[in-house]
């Protein structure tokens, strides 16, 4: 499932920006990394507990993920250009990760 690669490619972000010194945010980025390796380890058998990829539940879950996903991956780009400039855009970047998040999980 391409959702796979797309939770992948979010997660080396994410340990990418925890590892750079110049980002103040690394428990809230840790913690979203916490979920998408979650996500990323429920995946293989999602398929077969929503009744497929093609149900509706399958779906829905499916688009959840892939838009946390890219939303964690835009906003780690964001992060990585802005949080150095101002603090304060680097935590509305944090809100706004958190956010993306709450789309699979529910509230944090």
């Amino acid at each position: 499932m391409a959702d796979q690669a797309i939770v992948e490619i979010s997660c080396t972000k994410l340990r990418s920006a925890i590892g750079d010194e110049a980002t103040n945010f690394t428990g809230d980025l840790q913690e979203m990394l916490d979920t998408l390796v979650a996500i990323q380890a429920v995946m293989p058998n999602a398929e077969r507990v929503l009744g497929g990829w093609e149900s509706e539940r399958g779906m829905e879950w499916a688009k959840k993920v892939r838009a946390a996903a890219y939303g964690v991956s835009d906003l780690v780009d964001e992060i990585k250009l802005e949080a150095p400039r101002t603090p304060a855009a680097g935590k509305v970047c944090i809100r706004r990760l958190l956010l993306c998040t709450e789309l699979i999980t529910g509230p944090v």
